[in-house]
């Protein structure tokens, strides 16, 4: 059976779009903050690296979109991929967060305080967590839209690997 992966690509490259330049608009506003209120030189380095790979994602999926720079294509599918796996996951242990989310939210997971399973949305957020804070606390949870991304994106590039030998 042929499947031709072109719409679904698109609709994934018209999402990460969007969510990629709120985000880079997100990172500019904190940025100018850390710049000119903060004076906050680690944050600065930190906000230029995600900047730039807001930016990197922005001209990628554009060239998925439009089907531009194709000798790349396969390269910019597995930079989409590795971006939503890295937002799969969601977890707080023992004072360690680590989070990263943008985009659509939304997380299924599981905490320990009350042995509660939740349900957390929200609209185009953009959330970084990767620090240490005291606390008991064991939270762990999955972030539904990167997954559903990433696990499409993986039959995509497996299916182009296929093509290719």
């Amino acid at each position: 059976m042929k499947l031709n992966y072109s719409s679904i690509i698109k609709i994934i490259s018209l999402y990460q779009l969007l969510v990629w330049i709120v985000a880079l608009y997100y990172f500019m506003t904190v940025l100018y903050s850390s710049i000119f209120i903060d004076n906050d030189l680690t944050s600065v380095f930190i906000l230029l690296i995600f900047i730039y790979l807001s930016v990197w994602l922005i001209f990628s999926n554009f060239c998925l979109l439009f089907k531009l720079r194709s000798n790349h294509y396969k390269k910019y599918l597995v930079l989409n991929f590795w971006s939503n796996f890295f937002q799969i996951f969601q977890l707080s242990l023992l004072g360690f967060n680590y989070l990263f989310a943008f985009g659509v939210y939304i997380v299924l997971g599981y905490s320990d305080q009350a042995n509660q399973v939740f349900l957390s949305t929200k609209l185009f957020q953009t959330l970084i967590a990767l620090n240490y804070t005291p606390s008991n606390l064991i939270r762990c949870g999955v972030n539904v839209i990167p997954l559903i991304i990433f696990i499409v994106l993986n039959k995509i590039i497996k299916d182009l690997d296929g093509k290719n030998k």
